[in-house]
């Protein structure tokens, strides 16, 4: 009797696993292993003295995931795995008080997971719908590397995070996008308060379009949104945004512009002027000094793959923003830059080592004065072991 349910399991198991082979064969897994180790010589403004200090991080840029397909469905998972809330002895890349120098370290061994992509896509007969949390549209990263794979965010390369969205994209390469805002007022209200009165009137909205051209890439389009803030004023909040990857050969270059008006409403962290376009503090109900800020931003990148096994890197990106304010000293235009030089070394096998060198400047980045920036440079290399 114990054989006979032996055998059964047995044929039962082969089954299972004949069947599941050809589902199995459209999986990939895979994963990214990455450590930064980094000087980094803070300068702070006005007389504010430095800091230097040597790290070695996970990167919150660790990873693990899982893509699936199936005909015209596919999905994709990916878990980061790396360090993201853990910063260099301030509050970080947002108006830190060393600057947005955005040092990840290990934080003695506290590692946390988080989501980085959820989604999945199915192809139509006129183009293809997209549900899930994933890279907007306009999100553009550098080769920039340290500063746990930065890729200039806060720095040219526009950045709102990996947001859930509702995109459908037609097969000319037009395409829609509703995305969560995770801006709009930051005036202090709690959401739960009576006083927060923060009405959608258009959600965030994107329309675009993303086209190639042999081996290089680009893309135009807007985003928008409008609400009524908690005093009834409607806010509007808009971007043009175009980027544009050319490949030719051994080189490469990496274009990105755009500008926008209360871009801090559509959730974006920019440090050149990020200050949000407030109308008033529910609390006092006085008006705010700040309203319809202006900002620009744009990035330059340049590759050069010398050998299979050598890569140069190089660019810069940053921005400006000036308001209209009822205080005129906090007028703009703001501004700060960053810029990067380094190499990607193959070791072996999806084995790398990235020397870079790093220069930071965010001395004028506060509401166009002066302020709490620094100037940071930064030099180290950044290690990864893909699988």
């Amino acid at each position: 009797m114990n054989v006979k349910k032996t055998v059964a399991i047995a044929a039962t198991t082969g089954l299972l696993t004949a069947l599941a082979l050809p589902a199995l064969a459209d999986t990939e897994i895979y994963g990214s292993l990455r450590d930064s180790t980094a000087w980094t010589h803070t300068v702070v403004a006005n007389g504010g003295g430095t800091n230097t200090k040597f790290d070695i991080g996970n990167d919150p840029t660790s990873r693990l995931g899982v893509k699936y397909s199936a005909g015209n469905l596919s999905a994709q998972v990916e878990l980061g795995i790396g360090d993201p809330g853990v910063l260099d002895g301030t509050s970080g890349p947002y108006y830190a008080s060393l600057g947005p120098t955005g040092w990840i370290n290990s934080g003695g061994g506290l590692t946390a997971v988080y989501t980085r992509h959820a989604f999945g896509t199915y192809k139509f007969d006129v183009g293809t719908l997209l549900v899930g949390q994933t890279w907007d549209p306009y999100t553009v990263p550098s080769e920039q590397h340290l500063n746990a794979d930065n890729s200039n965010v806060f720095f040219g390369a526009l950045y709102d995070g990996r947001m859930p969205q509702l995109k459908f994209t037609l097969n000319n390469g037009l395409y829609a996008d509703v995305i969560r805002s995770e801006g709009v007022e930051s005036n202090g209200a709690s959401t739960t308060s009576a006083t927060y009165q923060q009405k959608f009137v258009v959600p965030k909205l994107a329309i675009g379009y993303d086209g190639k051209v042999g081996s290089s890439t680009f893309g135009v389009g807007v985003l928008g949104q409008t609400y009524k803030d908690t005093f009834g004023k409607t806010q509007n909040s808009g971007m043009l945004f175009a980027h544009s990857k050319i490949v030719s050969g051994p080189i490469d270059v990496l274009l990105n512009f755009s500008v926008g008006e209360n871009i801090a409403s559509l959730g974006f962290l920019f440090d050149g002027g990020n200050f949000s376009p407030e109308i008033g503090n529910t609390t006092t109900h006085t008006p705010a000094a700040i309203h319809n800020v202006t900002t620009v931003t744009g990035l330059v990148g340049v590759g050069y793959k010398a050998t299979d096994t050598v890569k140069f890197n190089a660019g810069i990106g940053g921005g400006t923003s000036s308001a209209k304010a009822i205080n005129t000293n906090a007028n703009g235009p703001s501004w700060d830059f960053a810029t990067y030089l380094n190499t990607t070394i193959t070791l072996a096998k999806n084995v790398y080592v990235i020397p870079e060198y790093d220069f930071i400047d965010t001395q004028k980045s506060q509401a166009g004065m002066p302020s709490d920036g620094a100037r940071n440079h930064v030099f180290g290399a950044s290690w990864r072991i893909d699988f």
